[in-house]
């Protein structure tokens, strides 16, 4: 009788379970990525467009200005919900090492060469810690998944990229395999990296 009872309990339990949760992709709430749009359980297409970004810290004061102030007037119009990210990403430092170790081969200085190994050493430890970053900027646009909202989104794109292009900045729209990359760098730890700010 107390198995039996123990038993059904049990069955209730991994019965919920499995309704509760059928898919990674019912969870996360991603129905299907195709072109240059997410479609979601809830009803939206996105969109990602991803902001070439640019060094502020190399602008006077009043170039930052005029740029803030040409920003603000190209987007003033823009009434309808955008999201701004910003997601850092790994950057691929191989190149840079074996520069350093053909200057390191070539090199007879014991002072030299002792500085190069430290360069090498403290570049490894860092890209395992993902210090070793840049910071990428993208501006996630939706509408209410319908007949025509394709379209829209990408008329909506179009104008963005013009605006952000008035003011010297380029912009461009996602295509299949960045938004697989992106939703990735979401989901997925193996991306992660630890930030301090």
């Amino acid at each position: 009788m107390r198995s039996e009872i123990m038993f059904n309990f049990l069955k209730d339990i991994f019965a919920k379970k499995r309704e509760e949760i059928e898919t990674c992709n019912t969870e996360i709430g991603i129905l299907d990525i195709k072109n240059n749009y997410i479609y979601t359980f809830e009803g939206y297409t996105i969109a990602i467009l991803k902001i070439e970004t640019i060094n502020t810290s190399l602008l006077t004061n009043k170039e930052k200005i005029n740029l803030i102030n040409e920003l603000s007037s190209n987007l003033a119009d823009e009434t309808e919900e955008m999201k701004f990210y910003i997601m850092p990403s790994a950057i691929d430092i191989t190149k840079f090492q074996d520069n350093i170790l053909k200057v390191l081969e070539n090199t007879y200085n014991p002072i030299r060469k002792r500085l190069l190994r430290e360069e090498l050493q403290d570049m490894k430890i860092k890209s395992l810690n993902g210090e070793i970053c840049k910071k990428q900027c993208f501006l996630i646009i939706n509408k209410q998944t319908d007949d025509n909202c394709e379209k829209e989104l990408l008329k909506r794109s179009i104008a963005l990229e013009q605006k952000f292009s008035n003011c010297g900045i380029k912009l461009e729209l996602l295509d299949e395999t960045e938004l697989i990359r992106v939703c990735n760098s979401f989901l997925n730890m193996n991306y992660a990296t630890r930030e301090n700010e």
